[in-house]
């Protein structure tokens, strides 16, 4: 709850740990935490660059300690801090992919012929 209103995207459970992505984009995030800072971590950071989250339902039966869960209350207070720290600390950024930048300069560069002067955008009246 407190994830969904920090990054402001709406996920049934953030700690779920299952989650896939495109290799240029799990690439370009700098990712620094281990254990359970991860999860807070990879959401700001994807919500920060305004990505699109697909949310898959799971069934999941989690372990008992007996069974060798491992969590404890400290794991908590580390994710909370993790969530916290990086929304105030992550800048939001604009998420472009080389394809994206290839397809913009064709759009520019549409309608000119090699090597010719591409016409400049006038954003002011002269």
């Amino acid at each position: 709850m407190l994830s969904n209103a920090l990054t402001n995207i709406n996920l049934s459970d953030m700690e779920t740990c299952y989650k896939a992505f495109r290799r240029e984009v799990i690439q370009s995030i700098p990712l620094q935490e281990k254990r359970f800072g991860f999860e807070p971590e990879v959401t700001v950071k994807i919500a920060k660059r305004k990505l699109r989250i697909y949310e898959v339902g799971i069934s999941y039966w989690g372990r008992t300690y007996e069974e060798g869960k491992k969590i404890q209350w400290k794991d908590g207070v580390r994710a909370l801090w993790c969530l916290v720290k990086y929304c105030v600390t992550e800048p939001t950024v604009a998420y472009t992919t080389e394809s994206n930048i290839i397809n913009r300069h064709h759009e520019l560069t549409a309608g000119t012929a090699p090597g010719e002067a591409i016409p400049q955008r006038r954003d002011t009246a002269p």
